[in-house]
């Protein structure tokens, strides 16, 4: 079967119930997110299982973290994973492509004007130049500030996930081992680039907050390391060393 295009909507999935109701689940988030891309490549239900979860998606859930991703999952007879939301779209877009294959809706003929500009009261002269040149430099800085505004709202690391996958996996698979709380480096980074947002240092711009994840992930590790190496060389509350006891030598 020719494959259908996968074309991906942020603001289908920001303004969806699933997203919502994951709020305090950012792990099965991020599950649903890769089980999304491979349906989508295998436009069929696919087989997965909590073990395969962590061998190839290198995700590894709580078994409350499990038991919410399952609220979302419908398991086939067979045993594959499918998802409704996903299975909807497909069948829609199967149609679409098979509607088009028999000539689609025919297109209008447009009859040629009858009228010149000035004969047709109903029809305006053209606008100057400069004046078109002033509404589409009008209409630019519009849809510049509504997609400024559709990202408000949102966490730093989605807007990561929805456009910089790829690149944030690469990050995850190389620090996560140095890592051991990766849900409270989520958080952190997550408030920080709130912050920032909010003081008018960046925006929700993807280009702008990889630079300050690479960056966050790297001092992240690195205090984590000074922090281990100064509790190990903290001497013991109760020995000589702390000065509490006096030194027999």
């Amino acid at each position: 079967m020719t494959q259908l295009g996968y074309t991906w909507y942020p603001k289908d999935w920001f303004t969806s119930s699933t997203r919502k109701r994951l709020k305090r689940f950012p792990l099965v988030k991020y599950a649903i997110r890769e089980l999304f891309d491979l349906m989508y490549m295998e436009l069929a239900p696919i087989e997965m299982n909590r073990e395969y979860l962590i061998d190839d998606l290198d995700i590894e859930l709580s078994d409350d973290e499990y038991e919410k991703l399952m609220e979302h999952i419908e398991v086939q007879p067979d045993g594959k994973w499918w998802i409704n939301s996903v299975k909807k779209r497909i069948s829609k877009a199967e149609s679409a492509r098979e509607n088009g294959k028999k000539g689609g809706r025919p297109k209008k003929t447009q009859e040629p004007r009858k009228k010149t500009q000035e004969q047709n009261p109903k029809n305006p002269p053209s606008e100057s130049k400069s004046k078109r040149e002033s509404k589409s430099k009008s209409k630019r800085e519009s849809k510049s500030k509504s997609k400024r505004e559709s990202k408000e709202g949102f966490l730093a690391l989605d807007i990561l996930r929805n456009e910089k996958l790829e690149e944030l996996n690469i990050i995850w698979m190389q620090n996560k081992k140095q890592i051991p709380d990766i849900k409270k480096l989520q958080n952190s980074f997550n408030d920080k680039m709130e912050l920032e947002v909010a003081q008018g240092k960046i925006e929700f711009d993807s280009n702008q907050l990889m630079p300050r994840f690479k960056s966050f992930v790297r001092n992240w590790i690195s205090n984590s390391q000074d922090a281990n190496a100064k509790k190990q060389n903290t001497p013991e509350p109760d020995s000589w060393e702390s000065g509490k006891l006096p030194n027999r030598n």
